[in-house]
């Protein structure tokens, strides 16, 4: 605690001390002599319209394509080695992202994210889909602090944003090929250009298949941690008129195979079976293979079109999503607990907006959005062995089916205004009216086959709420801007659809966040630097319990606090080397919790014992201290072309996996590195790393009466790309 005080009071120090230094340094920038350029803009869509990262008054870590890639960033997934703010967990295929220490630790069909994600303004529902490929992206803005008014839909603690490339009406692309060990074998492909005069095309394509797992399943002597197939491709028609633009998009993906397994856990001794002696951190044990396939598609069309006072933007879209995951619940080899999941999402989107001008005193944006989405589980089998049934009532299996759907409307609206040459003031509103549906059937079947029915459920509930951003923001120097801003975030409640669907729907939850920071770019555009420091007040947290047959549920937390420092910065001394990183300190802390799931340990007994205590002044789960990341570009100009040697090195302090604070993951180091020759004619070549340090990190801990499960990061991975841009 002494330590982030520390860090907190010099983070503090900082922004307090910025202005005054940019003043000391401005005359040293007008006479610098180096001739580079300094740090390249970054445009980002932050506020729904395209502006430079250091004009907008919110706290965003944004990376370009090329950054990207030197960072060894292929997936969303991987986001997290470039954000320290940001984790991003599993749980049977559900991706649980999780920021500042804001988001879920469980999913199933309609249970959306606290961490919204869009890709190109069209907001990804589902949470299987939020894994995807990252190839033909321009760039990655992972914004932070709720965004309650533009984006709005359960963005409660902030989102992340992907931003593809856009059809060029110029022949263009990139190819490649890659090899690394597990004997994965994979490609990469963009392709762009023209069809006629103001119509272009691009398409966009990844594939990637691992022959061998990271691990072994020991008892059925199989492949663990094995991505048999992960495939994807996105193709986009572009149309560019004197007054409208149309963009016409469309995306496929799946991800097939036993990434991210069921393990036991490495805090627990299971109950129901043998543990594994000597198991590896990505070996299993269990008597059901896992399986997880995610497919996910889409279309949308974006329409732009230039009134004379200001821009009409309308965004249609529509998607689908499919789950099916089993999973041995026990993690070992005797039949006692297994769930199969059938999970179907779908949504469409409506989103209309009126922007002004960029001639306009005024910046402002008007807009309206509808969102309707049917998530199923068709069905959810869970199935008893021996063990767990009651001599008096042997149930042997559950099926649920589940319907959860939302309908959602809201209006929104925001405008800069200036007060006076050097300051803004922005202000916002959302109003939300939200629909949802719950309709299931769950029965049992006992072990002589006799069908019981558990019951039927047809209810709904509707929630209403304003939300809203006010900031203000000033420039010392046209390079330097300091900014306050107080938000609300609001992410809706619902059911549960598979473990207790006769339980009380949960409540929406609510976040405040108070917040200053600056932009500043120092040192004759050398030096970046971006610190805010942040207050969160949390209400009525989202938080997952049990049911007395050990199956996740949501259940409403208590409030909780959250404070603290958030800082990116790159320093570029010379436009061949560039270092860019990040750091995070953090203090969260529960409130009142009195009924809280604590799983106790039996040790050395196997199993634990669920009871139920106070966790008030507990740690939020998957939430560090601390955590910081140093990338590192270094280019050297041959007669051919260029040598680009890459590293990036991400630290985190640990975290608990669990409101119990009961099992913790450690303080890990991820490293990743690359070196890429590349010739002026379009051919490179590199051979590349990723966790060279072969680092256990956990995705997720689930503790049970059982034992518990895990589930882990990819372990060390290496290989060589060759490919060509032309």
């Amino acid at each position: 605690m002494n330590k982030v005080k520390m860090l907190l009071a010099a983070g503090v120090t900082g922004v307090v001390a910025i202005p005054t230094v940019a003043f000391a340094q401005q005359s040293a920038a007008e006479t610098a002599t180096d001739g580079d350029q300094g740090i390249a803009d970054i445009v980002v869509t932050a506020q729904r319209r395209e502006e430079r990262l250091q004009n907008v008054p919110i706290a965003v870590t944004a990376l370009n394509s090329a950054q990207l890639s030197n960072s060894g960033i292929a997936t969303t997934q991987d986001l997290t080695t470039v954000t320290p703010s940001l984790t991003i967990g599993q749980n049977g295929g559900n991706v649980r992202p999780r920021l500042r220490g804001v988001g879920a630790s469980f999913g199933g069909p309609g249970l959306e994210n606290s961490i919204a994600t869009y890709v190109d303004g069209v907001y990804i529902a589902a949470a299987p889909a939020g894994l995807f490929s990252l190839a033909g992206v321009e760039r990655v803005e992972v914004l932070k602090g709720p965004q309650g008014t533009l984006f709005g839909r359960n963005a409660t603690g902030g989102l992340i944003q992907v931003v593809t490339k856009k059809p060029s009406e110029t022949f263009g692309g990139t190819a490649s090929i890659n090899y690394g060990n597990y004997d994965t074998f994979g490609g990469d492909m963009y392709m762009t250009g023209p069809l006629a005069s103001g119509l272009s095309m691009d398409v966009a394509a990844h594939g990637s298949f691992q022959g061998d797992g990271f691990g072994r399943n020991r008892f059925l002597n199989i492949d663990a941690n094995r991505t048999d197939k992960d495939i994807s491709v996105r193709s986009q028609l572009m149309f560019r008129g004197n007054a409208t633009d149309v963009r016409l998009a469309g995306d496929f993906s799946q991800i097939k195979g036993s990434q991210y397994e069921f393990r036991v856990s490495p805090f627990d001794m299971p109950a129901l079976g043998p543990a594994l002696p000597n198991q590896g951190t990505w070996d299993s044990n269990g008597n059901v293979p896992f399986i997880s396939n995610t497919k996910s598609y889409g279309t949308s069309l974006t329409v732009n079109h230039e009134l004379s006072f200001a821009d009409l933007v309308s965004i249609t879209a529509w998607r689908k999503s499919d789950l099916y995951v089993q999973v041995d619940g026990d993690t070992t080899p005797n039949e006692n607990l297994s769930v199969f999941n059938t999970q179907n999402e779908r949504q469409f989107t409506q989103e209309l907006q009126l922007v002004s001008r960029p001639e306009s005193p005024v910046s402002w944006l008007l807009g309206g959005y509808f969102f309707d989405g049917k998530s199923r589980y068709e069905p959810s089998i869970v199935k008893f062995g021996p063990a767990l049934q009651d001599p008096e009532f042997p149930l042997a299996l559950q099926r649920t089916f589940s319907m959860q759907g939302t309908r959602s409307y809201a209006v929104f609206g925001q405008a800069t205004m200036p007060l006076g040459e050097l300051t803004r003031l922005t202000a916002g509103l959302r109003y939300t009216s939200e629909r949802k549906s719950f309709d299931a059937t769950q029965v049992g079947i006992l072990a002589d086959d006799t069908e019981v029915p558990f019951g039927t459920r047809d209810d709904h509930v509707k929630y209403k709420k304003l939300t809203w951003r006010l900031s203000l923001d000033h420039r010392f120097t046209p390079d330097v801007m300091a900014y306050a801003s107080i938000n609300r975030g609001f992410k809706s409640g619902g059911f549960n659809p598979g473990g207790g669907i006769a339980d009380a729907p949960f409540d929406p939850e609510q976040l405040d966040a108070y917040e200053i920071g600056l932009k500043a770019d120092l040192f004759d555009r050398k030096v970046r630097f971006n610190p805010s420091l942040f207050y969160y007040d949390y209400q009525d947290l989202q938080i997952t319990t049990f049911t007395p047959l050990g199956l996740p549920i949501f259940i409403n937390g208590p409030s909780a606090k959250i404070y603290g420092l958030d800082l990116d910065f790159t320093v570029q001394p010379s436009s061949a080397f560039t270092v860019r990183g990040g750091l995070t300190v953090l203090h969260d802390r529960f409130g009142d919790f009195p009924d809280a799931p604590f799983h106790i340990s039996n040790s050395p007994a196997p199993g634990n014992t669920l009871v139920f205590d106070n966790a008030r002044g507990n740690r939020i789960p998957y939430t560090a201290d601390w955590a910081t990341t140093i990338a590192a570009d270094y280019q050297i100009p041959t007669s051919f072309g260029k040598v680009m040697f890459s590293a990036t090195y991400n630290h985190s302090d640990g975290y608990y996996a669990e409101v119990d604070n009961l099992r913790r993951q450690s303080a890990y180091d991820i490293v990743n590195g690359s070196v890429r020759i590349e010739s002026d004619k379009g051919p490179y070549a590199s051979v590349w790393a990723r966790n060279l340090l072969n680092e256990s990190v956990l995705l997720q801990v689930q503790a049970s009466r059982f034992g518990g499960s895990a589930q882990f990061q990819a372990a060390r991975t290496y290989g060589i790309t060759v490919g060509t841009s032309f």
